[in-house]
């Protein structure tokens, strides 16, 4: 699973490499611990053909669902069954979405004590491109909310012995554009893009326990 992640990148560097052409967010701080139900940058397809950066809660609520409260938190998409998943299905026929990130956290089994995090980052310290699925849940009273999930895949070798799962990530401007593209996906092009990084594309180091409070939200998260 992807459970937390970091955003640090401004807005100018981010506009450059989503292409999105409008933006409800005008200021963006930068966040090294983002954890679920927190309000998230996500770029979306707009109405005008374009795309959008929008906020969105992290824990995706489907449509049909009679109170959030009722249902786990969904913040990931497992790819294997995103297609089928009541949850999912609809959001990944036609709410696909870009979730951006500096990089993300992920927990290692130990024989004894706590689990060991490590913060994963692409090699070059781009931003990373993570696939995502957005919905809007309408109450019966109050303002609707926007949510999106994370969608996740098997871990790659390099990296299965940290941990059995990562977010899946859409490295080059054609894999965000097939991803962002309207309409549903088929089979293949689908099982193409939701598949492990490889090799070489991201680096991961063990960081400190300190990650494991969302209180703590500072640089010094991802020092190792």
């Amino acid at each position: 699973m992807c459970g937390r992640y970091v955003l640090k990148e401004p807005l100018d560097l981010l506009q450059r490499m989503f292409a999105y052409s409008s933006s409800e967010i005008r200021q963006l701080r930068p966040r090294y611990n983002i954890a679920p139900t927190t309000k998230i940058p996500v770029v979306r397809c707009a109405a005008d053909g374009g795309r959008e950066l929008v906020e969105m809660r992290w824990g995706l609520i489907p449509a049909w669902a009679k109170a959030p409260s009722s249902l786990p938190s969904m913040i990931n998409a497992r790819s294997e069954s995103v297609a089928t998943k009541p949850s999912f299905r609809a959001a990944f026929q036609a709410r696909r979405c870009l979730i951006p990130a500096s990089g993300y956290y992920e927990w290692q089994k130990r024989g004894t004590g706590p689990k060991q995090p490590f913060y994963f980052h692409a090699r070059d310290d781009q931003p990373l491109a993570l696939a995502g699925l957005w919905e809007i849940w309408r109450p019966p009273e109050g303002e609707p909310i926007i949510s999106a999930a994370i969608v996740t895949c098997a871990a790659s070798a390099e990296f299965a012995s940290i941990h059995d799962r990562m977010p899946v990530l859409l490295a080059d401007a054609d894999t965000r554009d097939r991803w962002l593209q309207t309409g549903p996906l088929d089979e293949a092009p689908a099982a193409e893009l939701l598949r492990a990084a490889p090799t070489g594309v991201l680096e991961a180091r063990p960081i400190s326990t300190r990650v494991n409070s969302v209180r703590n939200d500072d640089p010094s998260l991802v020092d190792a």
